[in-house]
Parts: C-alpha cells; sequence; structure tokens
C-alpha cells in the first residue's frame, strides 16, 4: 500500500488558491497555481508558477495574467521543443455572467521567465490538459454553450504540433455531460483516458489512430481527474472522490485500463481536488488544494509507493 510521507501547505497567499498541477523540469519542481478572491464568479483569475529545487522548499518565480479574463485550470507540459507549456482556460465575464471561453497558453524555457498569454481562436473549448507523445501534443476539450445550460457537453480529442493549432481526431461518445480529462500513453501506443462527468467518472482505450474508443464506468464521480503511467507499468490516479456531497475528498487510486480504485485519503475536504503528479525516486508527489483549513490553499504530498522501480521522471 502506498504510504502518505508528508503534507505541507506550500501556498496561501490569495483568499483562494486553487486548480494547481506540478511537473518536473530541468532539476526543478514546478507547481502551478489560479489566485484569485474566490472560486469563480466574474473575478479575474491570475496564475502563479512556484518553484523547488526538492518539493520542501518553494519559493514564488513568476505570476501570469490577462487582463479581462480569469485564467483557470493551469496545466503543465513539456514540449518536443524543449519548452514549458502552460495551458489555461479563459473566461469572460459580464459581472457575475459567463459569455463564454477561449484556450490560453505561454511558454518558458527555464520556468521562470513567461511569453506574453496568447488568446487561441476556438471559442467556448475547454482544452484541459495537453499529453505529448512522438512528437505531437494530445488534449481532451470539452464544449458547452453558456447561453443554454441546458445543452449537452461535448468532449473532442485533438491534437497539436504547436500548441497553438489543434485538428480534431474525434468527438467522444460519452453521455451526461463530459467535461475534463487526463491521457496517457501505453507501450503499444495505445492511450488511455480518465475522464469527469455528471455521474460516475470514465476510463476510455483506444488504439492508433484514435477514433474508436471502448468506455468503462469506474463507479466513483471524479473531479479534477489526473494520473500517471509509471516505468513498471502501474497506474496511479489522482482526483477528487465524491462519495456523498458533504464528504468531498482528494484521494489516490490504484488504477488500470478498466479499473479505479481509491487506496488513499490526502487530508483535504470541502473545494478540493486537482491533483499535479510527478514520480521520481520511488516516490508520488502530488500536488492538490483543499479548503478543509480555514480558505482554499495548496498542498503538497509525499508518497512513497511500495514498488521498486528505476528512477524516472513524469514525461508528460
Amino acid at each position: 500500500m502506498p504510504q502518505l510521507v508528508s503534507v505541507q501547505k506550500i501556498w496561501d497567499y490569495s483568499e483562494n488558491n486553487a486548480l494547481a498541477d506540478l511537473i518536473y523540469f530541468k532539476n526543478q519542481f514546478f507547481c502551478s497555481i489560479r489566485e484569485s478572491d474566490e472560486h469563480a464568479g466574474g473575478r479575474d483569475g491570475e496564475i502563479r508558477i512556484l518553484s523547488s529545487p526538492d518539493a520542501k522548499n518553494w519559493k514564488a518565480v513568476a505570476i501570469i495574467s490577462l487582463r479581462g479574463t480569469d485564467l483557470r485550470d493551469p496545466m503543465l507540459s513539456i514540449m518536443p521543443n524543449g519548452k514549458l507549456l502552460l495551458t489555461m482556460g479563459g473566461s469572460r465575464y459580464k459581472k457575475e455572467r459567463c459569455l463564454g471561453c477561449n484556450p490560453c497558453v505561454a511558454f518558458s524555457t527555464n520556468g521562470t521567465d513567461w511569453s506574453d498569454v496568447a488568446k487561441l481562436d476556438y471559442s467556448n473549448e475547454w482544452i484541459w490538459r495537453v499529453t505529448w507523445h512522438k512528437g505531437t501534443g494530445y488534449a481532451i476539450s470539452y464544449r458547452n454553450n453558456p447561453e443554454d445550460v441546458d445543452e449537452p457537453w461535448v468532449a473532442t480529442l485533438f491534437q497539436t504540433k504547436d500548441a497553438f493549432n489543434y485538428d480534431v481526431i474525434t468527438e467522444l461518445n460519452v453521455a451526461k455531460n463530459p467535461s475534463e480529462g487526463t491521457i496517457r500513453f501505453l507501450p503499444d501506443n495505445s492511450m488511455v483516458a480518465l475522464l469527469r462527468r455528471q455521474g460516475p467518472g470514465m476510463i476510455g482505450h483506444s488504439k492508433p489512430p484514435y477514433t474508436k474508443w471502448k468506455w468503462t464506468d469506474i463507479g466513483f464521480r471524479v473531479g479534477g481527474p489526473n494520473f500517471l503511467i509509471l516505468p513498471n507499468g502501474d497506474m496511479w490516479a489522482g482526483s477528487r472522490l465524491l462519495a456523498e456531497e458533504k464528504m468531498r475528498r482528494t484521494t489516490l487510486a490504484k488504477m488500470s485500463s478498466k479499473t479505479y480504485e481509491p487506496v488513499l485519503v490526502l487530508p483535504s475536504g470541502g473545494d478540493t481536488s486537482y491533483p499535479g503528479l510527478v514520480y521520481r525516486d520511488g516516490h508520488m508527489y502530488m500536488c492538490y488544494y483543499s479548503s478543509h483549513e480555514d480558505k482554499t490553499n495548496v498542498y503538497l504530498a509525499t508518497i512513497k509507493l511500495d514498488s521498486k522501480m528505476a528512477d524516472e521522471s513524469d514525461s508528460r
């Protein structure tokens, strides 16, 4: 069983510190965090970047913003050209009414100095997390109509070479308003996806060219789903587990291409989840946000895994 080694609060600067992600890049851990006065509702969100050489001592190294835009879900990945990519959703509001959104991106060569935010021309698409495989980036995007809350959401699988231009591979045939999804790859180049929806989450599996999918209901509602495939083939997932409306917790789960079993509950509660995951030296490093201590803060958990494997960093 995984063992929780430590949990530390790494950021509580704003009233609402949330929607975090984590990556290991150029011998440093980097954590991306959305900062704002509240979770949503018309307030612009800024993205804070933290860095640490050891996942213990953290410092703020950058702040990323776009005037008039609520930047959200800041996801980190390493592009084939060696740059660090930050993918965000950018919502536009009139008072508390959402007018729509566009995907946004920023780039860095060192994790500290960032390009200006570029807003992509994909109206109301929410490109959630990009995973790179053999020179191509893949992402699940979800789309909804802010003018019609009863219109079903649509999830689409995209691919990109440059993080600016995206081509549709296929729409994913998943009911009940599919939304956030993470993709990883098996050694045979097949794709595994963990997907959130209104109801139990889904695990999907597809072989190249990724146009036909098989989906499995995992029996648990998830939020902010993320997972890694380790060097020995084990899959470990982090997500919000919603057993009951008043019992939200962030968990680590053992996963396969068809199964999902929560095995470790982290100190968490209330508004919580959106874990970022990095595997190094036999340990899983997991950043997540939670509001179980007065307000919403970002935490870093170090978890010892019981499998014996060679050191290999997260390859997002």
